[in-house]
């Protein structure tokens, strides 16, 4: 018997020559792919899918490193 699995597929976030699609953690820039590291990649996705906002250092942290604030949160 084969189990299925119900995924749902994140959407792809456009913003101009810019391209993200979340699910592939692959971004383009002009059609061309930008290598960034994983929390540079979440921060990015968190920033493209809220543009114009004003996003406290609290959520900010909570949405990209899952809460755990430690001693960087004086860098910001």
């Amino acid at each position: 018997m084969l189990l299925q699995m119900n995924i749902e597929r994140q959407p792809v976030i456009q913003r101009g020559s810019l391209v993200i699609d979340p699910q592939c953690c692959m971004i383009t820039l002009a059609e061309e792919e930008i290598s960034l590291y994983p929390k540079e990649f979440d921060a990015l996705c968190l920033l493209t899918q809220y543009p114009g906002w004003v996003l406290s250092s609290g959520l900010f942290y909570k949405a990209v490193w899952q809460g755990e604030m430690g001693r960087w949160i004086c860098v910001l």
